[in-house]
């Protein structure tokens, strides 16, 4: 399977399950303009909002969302499949245990 669409499939729904829908990982993530400046400006947008989300909360949720994105941008600039499945592990290790949290 294709990393981005590796990210639509498994990653998104974690990224948007802890940031209450936030659309910087979908719009970085399904973006299909032919305009290389369009993507550069999404990933800085996920990036800042990445940043943000870090300043306010150290939470496992927070935190399960960060490596979501984390596994998005690995996406984005085409790491290794092996570098890209350790990272979406772990998204999904923190989203288990946040979610796990919820159930107390």
């Amino acid at each position: 399977m294709e990393q981005l669409e590796a990210c639509h499939k498994f990653i998104l729904p974690i990224w948007e399950r802890w940031t209450d829908g936030n659309p910087a990982v979908r719009r970085l993530i399904e973006c299909s303009s032919a305009d290389p400046n369009t993507y550069d400006e999404r990933f800085r947008l996920l990036l800042n909002t990445t940043a943000e989300l870090s300043r306010h909360s150290d939470g496992v949720g927070i935190r399960a969302a960060l490596a979501a994105a984390s596994a998005c941008c690995n996406a984005y600039i085409g790491v290794p499949d092996e570098r890209f499945r350790t990272v979406c592990a772990r998204a999904a290790a923190l989203d288990r245990a946040a979610r796990g949290e919820l159930q107390g």
